[in-house]
């Protein structure tokens, strides 16, 4: 199988175990980015269409360390995705105000056994326009990063409070 080697740039400041850069964006863990993304239902998909870039939105899904997508048969997402390195990009707004958004890099693949297509029909993610049937991506999370920051207006700057902290203690 293909293996995508992160690289990475130690910039900034590290407190805590947590990499926050001078604007007070704060770098995510590799579980902090999943438990995000498993909890999105949208995202944006980023892949290479005759040597130009192509971001399309994309109803999505996590399931067994891959993101499920959704197509309809016979789309140019589903020819130009297929075994090529594709990034999906996801963000939100988490209930202690702050912006988080996390991406995952992979090379995606259809999904063709039948037990598992009934699964993902059963299950999601539903697709983005509505259709009989349609095919299944999955992008194996291979690289995944993520930040997590206050919008502006939002309180003080510096790190934001992690799923533990409590904000005042």
């Amino acid at each position: 199988m293909n293996r995508l080697e992160p690289v990475r740039a130690d910039l900034g400041s590290r407190g805590g175990g947590r990499y926050v850069d001078p604007s007070g964006s704060e770098s995510l863990s590799r579980e902090e980015c999943l438990g995000y993304l498993a909890g999105a239902d949208f995202g944006h998909l980023g892949l290479s269409e005759g040597a130009l870039p192509v971001i399309l939105p994309v109803n999505l899904a996590v399931r067994d360390e891959e993101v499920i997508v959704r197509t309809q048969p016979g789309s140019k997402l589903l020819a130009a995705a297929l075994h090529s390195v594709v990034a999906v990009q996801a963000e939100g707004l988490g209930e202690d105000g702050c912006v988080w958004s996390v991406l995952i890099q992979g090379i995606a693949y259809e999904v063709t056994h039948p037990d598992r297509v009934a699964r993902l029909r059963a299950q999601g993610p539903d697709p983005l326009v509505p259709h009989r049937g349609g095919r299944f991506i999955a992008i194996p999370i291979q690289l995944v990063s993520g930040r997590r920051f206050r919008p502006r207006g939002g309180g003080a700057a510096g790190p934001v409070p992690g799923p533990g902290d409590r904000e005042g203690a």
